[in-house]
């Protein structure tokens, strides 16, 4: 069990410092004419064109769906893709992209809480310091505690931040949901591809016309697919069928940190030293959420929560008067 535990938060940490590294396509995808929504679209359709043909040949069983999980399964391409990728390219389009991203990070509360009352996954004092730990890392990782730093957009802007942090927790936990029943890969394959040419419609719906890869991006585009694209949402996926999903969400939040360090390192952006102790911050509260664990059996009776002594009991009585009316009934 704590080996599983540790794969888990093993993979949604690498789902996060992979995702990190999305910066880099981005950027030099967007220096050959590729908009946000071009690159989203694009990265979704060709993954899903590539794998589920794989699947198709190679591993059949990967490749199916049960028609009964179907709007399941789109769901979570509506939800990752569309709804989320969507409604945070708009808010960075009309506000920062600080503030943006720091509304989208929302998404840790907002599964903590639906988590809580959907899928009862206990809310533990070492959670939610964890979280308050996270949300002040990220405030000096993304150097919000500056106010010349922040640019005030409009409100419908903020609303989609918050937006793309909700419709990013309900994701998470709909895939929790799928990855009992497929196999990761086969949700994240069918998800992209129908998110992928959700965005598409959309992109033509609203006029935006999607930009064309030109053939020396086309390298670039096949790491971004490879790399955030595939992997990223591999682990992530993967660690949902390991861990809490409150805790997945959490842990992945070593995205912010490698995606600053790598702006540093790579990019050539400005380091503060602020940032480098948001960075630290946020792995001490991945390392508290990963050493949490829900309270003993024992803590529990002494709450009266798990504490039905008459259980078993009332159970056997109610087998054994059961059997002595089948044994007394008159038989044919």
């Amino acid at each position: 069990m704590a080996s599983r535990a540790l794969a888990g938060y093993a993979c949604a940490f690498g789902a996060g410092c992979v995702w990190g590294t999305l910066g880099l396509f981005v950027r030099r995808l967007q220096s050959f004419g590729l908009d946000a929504l071009s690159i989203t679209a694009w990265r979704t359709i060709v993954v899903s064109h590539i794998v589920l043909p794989a699947f198709f040949v190679l591993r059949r069983e990967l490749f199916i769906i049960e028609r009964k999980d179907a709007a399941l399964v789109g769901l979570t391409g509506l939800t990752g893709v569309v709804l989320t990728q969507y409604s945070f390219i708009y808010s960075v389009t009309r506000t920062s992209v600080a503030v943006a991203t720091i509304l989208n990070y929302t998404a840790p509360l907002f599964v903590t809480i639906i988590s809580r009352v959907c899928l009862r996954e206990p809310i533990t004092p070492r959670k939610v310091f964890a979280l308050a730990m996270s949300s002040v890392g990220l405030v000096l990782i993304l150097g919000l505690y500056d106010p010349s730093s922040i640019r005030s957009g409009p409100v419908l802007a903020h609303l989609a931040g918050l937006l793309s942090g909700f419709f990013f927790a309900v994701h998470t936990l709909i895939s929790k949901t799928v990855v009992r029943r497929y196999h990761p890969l086969t949700a994240f394959a069918w998800a992209s591809f129908v998110g992928g040419w959700s965005l598409a419609l959309i992109a033509r719906l609203t006029g935006r016309q999607m930009a064309a890869v030109p053939p020396q991006a086309i390298p670039t585009m096949a790491l971004l697919c490879a790399g955030p694209g595939l992997v990223g949402f591999y682990l992530y996926l993967r660690s949902l069928s390991l861990v809490p999903a409150s805790h997945a969400s959490i842990t992945a939040m070593s995205e912010p940190a490698t995606a600053a360090f790598l702006g540093f390192a790579v990019l050539g952006e400005p380091f503060a030293p602020p940032q480098a102790l948001g960075i630290a911050v946020v792995l001490a509260a991945i390392a508290l959420v990963t050493t949490d664990r829900p309270p003993d059996r024992a803590a529990d009776r002494s709450s009266g929560a798990h504490d039905r002594p008459t259980d078993r009991p009332a159970g056997a009585d109610v087998r054994r008067r059961a059997e002595d009316h089948i044994r007394q009934a008159p038989k044919d």
